[in-house]
């Protein structure tokens, strides 16, 4: 229990920390409105998944280069406001859950 406690508090963390330094930090001229809406640490904390939605469908692909291309940056600035020993390698993934939700919905009302 306390490790998911644990992995959960730390997780959260990246996420708040990363949605900022996206914002504030990246000047990639490819990256689009996007946000973080999950980050899954692997068991040994060395590896972080970060879920990302992009708002305009069309920027979807140059938002995700720029992301993983400002990855090791990020990692450094991260690893200068988190509190604990390593720093996580960061990998962005584009978060499908949305659109799948939207799917799933039109799907049931054309049903109905």
């Amino acid at each position: 229990m306390a490790r998911s406690d644990r992995s959960r508090r730390v997780a959260e963390q990246i996420k708040r920390h990363l949605s900022v330094l996206i914002t504030k930090e990246v000047s990639d001229p490819r990256l689009g409105m996007v946000g973080v809406s999950t980050v899954v640490l692997s068991k040994d904390y060395k590896i972080a998944t970060v879920y990302i939605n992009v708002f305009k469908e069309d920027e979807v692909e140059d938002s995700m280069l720029a992301l993983n291309s400002a990855a090791s940056f990020l990692r450094k600035q991260l690893s200068q406001t988190l509190n604990q020993r390593g720093t996580p390698k960061l990998v962005f993934e584009y978060d499908t859950s949305i659109k799948e939700g939207i799917a799933l919905v039109n799907l049931i009302d054309s049903v109905q």
